[in-house]
């Protein structure tokens, strides 16, 4: 008989050449505002949780929140050129009896043109 391991996603750095994924913290309000603060971004979902400072740390917090309860694993993408937070994405929908998760919440500013691949 065949023993699994559990499946339990964690926050772990991932990293390429050009990019980092790293978990989100706090720490990562301001930065994360000037990378989602982009109304294209938010065209299909409304209210703009990143129009200001503060809604971005209410967003932040509400995901950091999610992690905690095991929910959801969130990111953010680092451009490893400039250092600078250029967009977030997470694991989310953990399934874990199924060993399944759903990788969402992807956004990248539209004024990037990133040749990182994917």
């Amino acid at each position: 008989m065949q023993t699994l391991i559990e499946f339990n996603p964690q926050p772990i750095m991932l990293e390429s050449k050009d990019v980092r994924l790293k978990p989100l913290t706090s720490k990562d309000i301001e930065g994360f505002y000037y990378a989602a603060n982009h109304e294209q971004i938010w065209r299909w979902m409304r209210p703009d949780p990143c129009g200001t400072l503060q809604e971005t740390k209410n967003w932040i917090d509400k995901a950091l929140v999610e992690r905690e309860l095991g929910n959801q694993v969130p990111f953010v993408i680092i451009d490893n050129h400039s250092q600078e937070i250029i967009g977030s994405s997470r694991y989310c929908s953990i399934r874990r009896d199924d060993r399944n998760i759903e990788i969402s919440h992807t956004l990248y500013p539209p004024k990037k043109n990133f040749n990182a691949p994917m």
